[in-house]
This record gives structure tokens, sequence and C-alpha cells, in this order.
């Protein structure tokens, strides 16, 4: 087979067992801030003296990739448990049957029907913006956008959602450091 540098699949391996995956129209690397570069580098892609040092067969030299690394920076927040008025009549809160609802049967609604609680979890009900006194020196973009949800704080795992909540969670909206990316093994983890 000619090397060509067009996506046309993913090759993977589970266990002790590889697999390839085809698609028919394009393939999309979305793998977050760190492990996108971490992908495209471990795949021949990017600096290629920086692949070279780690003898990683360079398919494309793109000095970008891993490069500009700013990631908006969010805290998992503050989580308030609510409780339902005795005489409420409307719908139960998003988060009230959230622990009940994520299961293999709504996984299946998502995927194949595009229906269920999975399809329709919102990331947040509301949004604020401030200005603190850190923002840019014009003071004419927010630099910390606030979301508000019905949801609990995710991070609390060992502590699943048995009443509705809702979650405030504070995002760094304009980073002004910068970094980069570079590999240290050419193993993924």
């Amino acid at each position: 087979a000619v090397a060509t540098k067009i996506a046309y699949g993913v090759q993977f391996r589970f266990q002790s067992t590889r697999y390839t995956v085809t698609v028919n129209r394009e393939v999309i690397l979305s793998a977050g801030a760190i492990q996108s570069p971490q992908l495209l580098m471990l795949s021949g892609i990017g600096p290629k003296d920086h692949l070279k040092e780690l003898n990683i067969p360079v398919v494309h030299d793109a000095p970008g990739v891993g490069r500009n690394l700013q990631d908006h920076v969010i805290f998992t927040g503050l989580s308030f448990n609510t409780s339902t008025p005795e005489n409420y009549t409307g719908s139960k809160p998003f988060s009230f049957d959230l622990a009940n609802s994520l299961n293999e049967h709504s996984l299946t609604e998502f995927a194949v029907n595009h229906n269920g609680p999975m399809y329709n979890t919102p990331n947040s009900e509301g949004l604020g913006f401030i200005t603190t006194k850190y923002a840019n020196e014009s003071g004419d973009n927010p630099d910390i956008e606030l979301l508000l949800g019905s949801l609990g704080n995710a991070s609390q795992r060992n502590a699943p959602i048995k009443t509705a909540a809702y979650t405030v969670m504070p995002l760094l909206l304009r980073p002004r450091s910068r970094g980069y990316i570079k590999l240290n093994v050419t193993k993924p983890e």
C-alpha cells in the first residue's frame, strides 16, 4: 500500500486485541487540549525535530502541533442541595433522578434513537459573565464565565445525586499563559 496523508480511519488496541475502524466521510480527532496533540505526535504528525528525537516516523511536519496551549480552567464549583416544595406540581428538576437515568437503556436511546436523558443533558441552564480587576485593560471583555445548572457536583462521584441540586461553576475565559506539549514517551498512556 502507498502511504498517503489522508486519514480514513483509526487503529487502536483494547486489551490484547488490535482493532481498525474505517469511515466513509471524515476522521475528527477530539481528545482535549492535552491528548489531541499527544495522539497527533504519536501518529507522526507534529514538529519533525521533536518526532525525530523520539524516533517517531514523520508523516507530516506540523510545527504548530502542541504549541500555543491555552486551557480554560474550570473550578468544579459550588453545589447546593435543594428541596422540592410539598405542593410542587411541575416536572422534577433534571438532577433529581440523574443517578438513576444514566444507564444502558439511556445510552441506547442516545446512540440509536437520538433521544432520552443523555441526549438532552444540559451543560447549563444559565450563564453569567463577570469582568474582574484582572481582565484586559480596556475592561470591555469579561474574563470569568459562571455556568449555572441544575446538577449536583459531578466531581463527587462517590456521592450519588439523590436530591435536587444546583451548581455554580466559574470558568476562566481568557487565560494569559501559553504553554506547549512535548512527548516524553512514545507509548500512549
